[in-house]
């Protein structure tokens, strides 16, 4: 799959697909997993991995003005950190 970079929360809405992987880093919880997208929504997306055995969590989009979108990740809240793999 290619590799996509989203630039803005419009973007990451209208471009997020079944099967993108993420590197996902809670600052809070201090852990490191990897998610796949399961699932697409217009308020958000469930995503699952290893970790949780095989269950789908949500994710819900935050506020555009609570979005970080840098080169290799967006940041959620300032606490969730999404990398692309």
């Amino acid at each position: 799959m290619k590799k996509t970079v989203f630039k803005n929360l419009s973007q990451l809405k209208k471009g997020l697909q079944v099967g993108m992987k993420f590197e996902l880093t809670n600052k809070i919880k201090d852990f490191v997993h990897v998610r796949e997208v399961v699932d697409v929504q217009t308020n958000g997306f469930y995503a699952t991995g290893d970790d949780v055995q095989g269950r789908k969590q949500w994710v819900a989009y935050p506020k555009a003005g609570k979005c970080e979108f840098l080169e290799d990740k967006f940041v959620f809240d300032g606490l969730l950190e999404y990398r692309y793999i």
